[in-house]
């Protein structure tokens, strides 16, 4: 049968009868063949078909096109929650430098041709996104001018019918179907192929002029790429191309999502991981969000949508959960002080632990960890037996882990979580003082901008809301500037600037404006002076390393002092308000304890090489010597206090290990003929020295006093200040192989500075 020819003359916006005559109208359909995708986990339906693009018409495939739509279009940024975050943004610069191309230009190895774009048909009100579909009810058998017809429909949304014998109401042997829907109440949202389907749906707009709405601000990357291929066509060449581009399109559906409890959102979030974790895998931040399978992903959703829903915390736009690469041990985006991958371990180590990291003050992270171990930290942290019984849902609860939890518990889970540790994170986000100053400028710059143009618009879009618009603007510019410069070493004419190049220089500009904000904010001046130390602190706030630091040392003064969730957000409190009264303190000269965690000053307490993300250990110890200030001290009282001076102590240790271990790897290479001996010792003192002057600049500490606790320290651990007797675990290495024993007769050289030798050691390990 010719089924296609009889499809293009049915008008479907007719009316379509239910099982009991009701009557339906449907806005939208499209025929194929429809399959069922069965394991034990579910059911997916399937209707395999085809759209085309190419001159606005009114058949089927041409609406199907139409009709398709990438989530950033469906669900605008600025309003969406976590859970219906199906995917990564678009990389728009790829599609239009790359895509676009591939399908309009001729290849001179063989024919295009891209594989099916999968698309989800998911129930919304509106632009409002709904968990299920209306209740199913049964349709047909209903002959047409094409066939007998049989199916379901879930209302006036979504219908689905298969083609079947009139003599025994059998299915074909080949499998016909056809899709009915309503765009108010169905969008039709692409989980895989997105890119290769916004590279048509580019090509379609622009010849018909009819970007419009949400999708609009993205017509600057493409309209002048696929112009510019377009007019060396010929008119008969343009047509002919136009006219034979169709491309498959397999449409997905979730008919058990229907069910109580079900979520169509939800299966299709775990079929985009699914898909994409055996394909080109997306950022690892990016399937954090997305997958349900692990509590921790659970989680870090739960603390972002903090940011979004509330008014009084960071704003969301200063959280990076969009890089398009391999995660971060910092944020790599200027607008940004913290993402995903640094909650997601801040949440990971103060929920799961496990223990040893939180009672051994200089037990560096290394080799797989006890999953047993995480587990009972977890529970413990939770206290899960505030509500879950020993058994619930057939799993006992001492068996309950990040990858094995009750489902039925999920809303207690995340509501012990922010009772205590989401809570404290996020309120470390908003009201530490670095990271609120960070957000105050960022919204005062926000206010303040009044886009004039196409280009401001997109640029504060990028910043503010675009989700991955940064990175693309940011590529688009980077090949128009190697472009320009192969042409000039060519001595060719200049590519013009695009309004995308436009923008990444608005962009440019709006960081400047930013950063004097913040220094303003942050200590009142934005002379350069000023900028330098207030951008390194803000170098070192952004990691990873410093933001876990802080949570390590919260989690590990509230084991120690029996901090329960019901005392969490007096607990979280009082150590904000410490940490900020010890920022604003310290010496007069500079700009108070603000910059000290800043590397370049000459009496830095902060010496770390590399602010990778084991080190957030060291910055437990700088935040424990905060709060062991004189202007801190009243905010924790006394018990608190006592707890955070011992801990100070054990982690003063280890970092001075590390220090004095730096010290002597750069010794080695500046005298190689020294004894280990002779280098340890003297790197030892070194070390000591440079710490004490960091300690007597920032804190107040004297020589007398300093001496006095390495004497005590030596005395009560048996000299651990040295690296051998800190154990193989612990911090006090880059992880460079250490060099052969040299040999013990060599004379004393002059000893060189600490900075020089620092440095020696950074361009080595660089």
């Amino acid at each position: 049968m010719a089924i296609e020819p009889l499809a293009q003359t049915i008008c479907w916006e007719k009316i379509m009868f239910g099982s009991k005559g009701t009557k339906i109208s449907f806005q939208h359909s499209v025929y194929g063949t429809w399959g069922r995708f069965r394991t034990p986990a579910g059911s997916v339906e399937f209707l395999e078909t085809k759209a085309r693009i190419g001159p606005a018409a009114k058949d089927l495939e041409r609406r199907l096109a139409r009709a398709l739509r990438p989530v950033r279009e469906v669900l605008p940024t600025q309003m969406m929650d976590f859970n219906q975050l199906l995917q990564r943004d678009l990389d728009d610069h790829r599609v239009a430098t790359e895509l676009v191309h591939y399908v309009l230009e001729p290849s001179k190895t063989g024919p295009a041709f891209f594989p099916p774009i999968v698309a989800a048909m998911l129930p919304f009100e509106g632009n409002e996104p709904k968990p299920q579909f209306p209740a199913l009810a049964e349709v047909g058998p209903l002959q047409d001018e094409v066939a007998l017809w049989q199916g379901f429909r879930f209302g006036s949304a979504f219908q689905f019918e298969r083609m079947i014998n009139p003599q025994d109401k059998s299915d074909f042997e080949i499998k016909l179907g056809r899709v009915s829907w309503n765009p108010e109440e169905v969008k039709l949202v692409i989980i895989d192929g997105q890119h290769r389907a916004m590279a048509l749906l580019a090509i379609d707009r622009t010849i018909n002029n009819s970007w419009s709405e949400s999708g609009e601000k993205y017509k600057y990357f493409y309209e002048p790429v696929i112009r510019d291929i377009l007019k060396e066509k010929t008119e008969k060449q343009r047509l002919d191309l136009l006219e034979n581009i169709e491309f498959p399109v397999t449409l997905v559906w979730f008919p058990s999502a229907n069910e109580i409890g079900g979520d169509h959102h939800a299966a299709a979030r775990k079929l985009f991981v699914d898909v994409n974790q055996n394909a080109r895998k997306p950022s690892e931040s990016r399937l954090l969000l997305l997958s349900d399978a692990e509590l921790i992903g659970i989680f870090t959703r739960r603390v972002l949508n903090e940011f979004r829903v509330r008014k009084d915390t960071l704003p969301i736009y200063a959280v990076e959960y969009d890089h398009p690469g391999r995660d971060q041990a910092s944020s790599s985006k200027w607008s940004v002080t913290s993402n995903v991958i640094i909650l997601r371990d801040c949440i990971e180590r103060a929920v799961f632990g496990p223990k040893k990291y939180i009672e051994n003050l200089n037990l560096g992270f290394s080799g797989r960890e006890s999953e047993f171990d995480r587990s009972l930290f977890m529970r413990q942290t939770l206290q899960l037996d505030e509500e879950i019984g020993e058994t619930v849902e057939d799993m006992q609860r001492k068996n309950i882990s990040n990858i094995d939890f009750p489902r039925t518990k999920l809303d207690f889970l995340q509501n012990q979580l922010m009772r205590g540790w989401g809570l404290f994170i996020v309120r470390m986000l908003s009201e530490l003082l670095p990271y609120k100053v960070h957000g105050e400028a960022l919204t005062k710059l926000r206010d303040g901008w009044a886009t004039a143009g196409s280009t401001d618009s997109l640029a504060k879009d990028a910043i503010f809301e675009g989700v991955g618009m940064y990175w693309t603007i940011r590529d688009s510019y980077q090949h128009w500037e190697r472009l320009n410069q192969i042409r000039a070493e060519l001595k060719q004419q200049q590519t013009a600037r695009t309004d995308v190049v436009r923008t990444w220089q608005v962009m440019e500009g709006k960081k400047r404006e930013f950063l004097d904000l913040r220094n303003q904010i942050y200590i009142g001046k934005s002379d350069s002076d000023a900028t330098e130390a207030v951008n390194g602190a803000f170098e070192a706030f952004s990691t990873n390393a410093c933001q876990l630091g802080f949570v390590l040392m919260a989690r590990t003064i509230s084991l120690r002092g029996g901090i329960k969730l019901e005392g969490m957000n007096a607990f979280t409190t009082a150590l904000i308000q410490a940490a900020n009264t010890a920022l604003l303190g310290g010496p007069k000269s500079e700009y108070g304890r603000r910059t000290a965690f800043w590397r370049g000053h000459e009496d830095s307490l902060n010496r770390i090489t590399k602010l990778d993300t084991p080190y957030a250990v060291h910055f437990r110890y700088f935040w424990l010597e905060l709060l062991s200030t004189p202007e801190a001290q009243p905010h924790l009282g006394t018990e608190l206090s006592t707890v955070v001076m011992t801990a100070r102590d054990e982690a003063r240790r280890g970092y001075l290990a590390y220090l004095s271990k730096e010290m002597e790897k750069a010794l080695r290479k500046t005298e190689p003929n020294t004894s280990r001996a002779l280098l340890h010792s003297k790197a030892d003192e070194t070390a000591a020295e440079t710490l004490r002057k960091a300690l007597y600049k920032w804190f107040g500490i004297k020589k007398a006093e300093f001496e006095d606790w390495r004497v005590r320290e030596s005395q009560a651990n048996n000299d651990t200040t040295s690296p051998e007797a800190m154990g193989e675990d612990a911090v006090t290495d880059t992880g460079e192989e250490a060099e052969a024993p040299a040999s013990s007769d060599a004379g004393e050289a002059a000893s060189p500075s600490f900075d020089e030798l620092l440095k020696a050691n950074i361009e080595e390990d660089e």
